[in-house]
C-alpha cells in the first residue's frame, strides 16, 4: 500500500487504517515473531510516525502541483460544499425530523390491547370498580370517509397523521372483577360520601375524584402492559347523591334497576407517544355549531346487586354518533349488544429498535458522536501542521523503512540508534522542515522546479 503516493493508495491505505483495531493488529504481530530491541509502544509509535507521513506525502501532492493562483472549479466548489452543507444541516436538524409526526422511517404501532380500571378516590384512598380488558370492536384502520367524518384532517394537531394512526375502540360495557367488598367497606365510603356532600365544589373535587386509568398493549415496548395515564373525570353534588344511593340500594327487592350515576367530563380522544394538547383538539372536532364549549362525553356507570359494575358512554356528538352506528352495523349478528366506552387513539409511529431513544438521548449518544468524528476528519489539528503538511517526507520515510530493515537483518543496536535519531527529528520542527522542504509557494518557485 505505501510502495505509490497516489490517491487511490492513499484512499486504499486509509480504509485499512480505519477499520478498528486492524491497524494496531498489525503492527503487534510484526512486533511479536521478529526479534526488536524495541517494545511495543515504540513500535507503534514507529508505525504512527510512518503512515502520518505517507498521508502528508498523499495529501499535499496536488497541492504542490497546483499551479499558484489558479481557481478550484465551480463544479467542484458547489458540489463539495453544497453536500457537506446538507450533511450538516442534516446531522444537526435531521433527528427533529425523525422524531416529529412527520418521519418516514417509523412503522405503525397500533393498540393491540386494552385494559381500563375505574376508581372511586376517597381521600387519595382508591378503591376499583371497575376492570375490563374485553373489547367489543377495535377499528385499526378508519375508512377515508370516516376519517373525513372526524374532521381529523382539519385539526391542526392530527392534520399530518395517517389514518392507520387513528383507531376507534369500543369497549364491553361489564367489568371482568366482582366487586368483592365486605358490608364494612361499603359503609365506609357511604359515610365518607355523606360527610362530602355539603362541602365547596372546590372541597369536594378535592377530597372525591373518579379516575379512570388506561393500559395498552402494543408491539413496542414489549411490556405486557404500558400505563398511559389518568383521567379525572367530573365529580359534583349531584354524582355524590348518585353513589349513595346506588351503595344502599336495596338489594332485597330483585326487582329493583341498578342505579345509574351520570359523570361528566370523559375525553374521548387519547394519545399515546406524543404530546398533544387533547383538550384543544378534542375542542376542534367535537364542538357544535350552537355550542363553543368543549364537549366531553358524559359516562354511565351502573351497579347492581351481583357486586357487578358496568359502565357506558354517551355522545352529544353527531358525527361520532354516525361513526358508531357505521361501524357497529358492520359487526351487527357478530357481537352482543353490550357496547360500553368508546373513543380514539392515536398512536404516533414507532422508529426503528436501532434509534428508538428519546430525542435528547439520540443527540447526546449519536450525534455528538458522529459531529466529533466529523470534526476530527474534516477540521485539521493545528498543533499537527507541521507533520501534516510536509510537502516532501520521502526522506524521513526511508529512515522508517531502515529501521525495519535493520531489525530484519538483526541489526538491533542500528535499529533502536535510528528510532532515536527519528524521534529526535519528529520532535524539533525546524529540523523537520530542513529535511522534508518548505512550504512556501510562488509562480517562480513553481517555474524553477518545472
Amino acid at each position: 500500500m505505501l510502495n505509490r503516493y497516489h490517491w487511490l493508495n492513499k484512499y486504499i491505505f486509509l480504509g485499512f487504517y480505519n477499520i478498528p483495531f486492524i491497524f494496531e493488529l498489525r503492527t503487534i504481530i510484526d512486533w511479536t515473531y521478529a526479534k526488536s530491541a524495541l517494545d511495543v509502544y515504540q513500535w507503534i509509535k514507529l508505525s504512527q510516525i510512518q503512515a502520518d507521513l505517507y498521508k502528508a506525502k498523499c495529501n499535499n501532492l496536488f497541492y504542490m502541483k497546483k499551479k499558484v493562483g489558479a481557481p478550484l472549479p465551480s463544479w467542484y466548489r458547489y458540489l463539495l460544499g453544497i453536500f457537506l452543507m446538507f450533511l450538516i444541516l442534516a446531522l444537526s436538524l435531521g433527528p427533529m425530523f425523525l422524531f416529529s409526526s412527520f418521519d418516514i422511517f417509523g412503522d405503525y404501532n397500533p393498540v393491540q390491547g386494552v385494559t381500563i380500571q375505574l376508581s372511586l378516590v376517597v381521600d387519595k384512598t382508591p378503591q376499583k370498580l371497575f376492570e375490563t380488558s374485553s373489547i367489543l370492536i377495535k377499528e385499526d384502520r378508519l375508512t377515508e370517509a370516516q376519517y373525513n367524518l372526524m374532521q381529523f384532517d382539519d385539526a391542526y394537531e392530527t392534520r399530518n397523521y395517517e389514518r392507520n394512526q387513528i383507531q376507534y375502540i369500543i369497549m364491553n360495557d361489564y367489568s371482568q372483577e366482582k366487586w368483592s367488598v365486605s358490608p364494612k367497606v361499603i359503609d365506609d365510603l357511604v359515610l365518607n360520601l355523606e360527610h362530602s356532600k355539603n362541602l365547596s365544589q372546590q372541597e369536594l373535587q378535592n377530597r372525591i375524584k373518579v379516575e379512570m386509568r388506561y393500559l395498552f398493549t402494543r408491539s413496542y415496548p414489549k411490556s405486557a402492559l404500558s400505563p398511559i395515564g389518568n383521567q379525572t373525570l367530573t365529580v359534583n353534588a349531584n354524582v355524590v347523591d348518585n353513589f349513595i344511593d346506588a351503595l344502599k340500594m336495596d338489594c332485597s327487592n330483585t326487582s329493583a334497576a341498578p342505579q345509574a350515576i351520570p359523570i361528566g367530563g370523559f375525553q374521548p380522544i387519547v394519545a399515546l407517544g406524543q404530546h398533544l394538547n387533547v383538550e384543544k383538539l378534542q375542542y376542534r372536532l367535537f364542538q357544535q355549531e350552537s355550542n363553543d364549549d368543549p364537549l366531553e362525553k358524559t359516562i354511565l356507570l351502573k351497579y347492581d346487586c351481583l357486586e357487578q359494575w358496568t359502565v357506558t358512554s354517551t355522545s352529544k356528538n353527531d358525527n361520532e354518533k354516525i361513526l358508531q352506528k357505521q361501524i357497529l352495523q358492520e359487526f351487527e349478528g357478530s357481537i352482543d349488544n353490550r357496547e360500553g366506552l368508546s373513543f380514539f387513539l392515536l398512536s404516533r409511529k414507532t422508529l426503528p429498535s436501532i434509534i428508538n431513544f428519546p430525542l435528547v438521548t439520540f443527540y447526546i449518544s449519536i450525534i455528538y458522536v458522529i459531529a466529533k468524528l466529523f470534526r476530527s476528519g474534516l477540521v485539521p489539528v493545528t498543533a499537527a501542521t507541521f507533520v501534516n503538511d510536509s510537502p516532501f517526507p520521502e526522506d524521513v520515510l526511508m529512515l522508517c523503512e531502515t529501521i525495519a530493515l535493520y531489525r530484519l537483518k538483526g541489526r538491533l543496536a542500528d535499529e533502536e540508534e535510528l528510532f532515536f535519531l527519528l524521534i529526535d527529528v519528529m520532535r524539533s520542527p525546524q529540523v523537520l522542515k530542513a529535511i522534508c522542504g518548505d512550504s512556501t509557494k510562488t509562480a517562480e518557485k513553481q517555474l524553477v522546479q518545472e
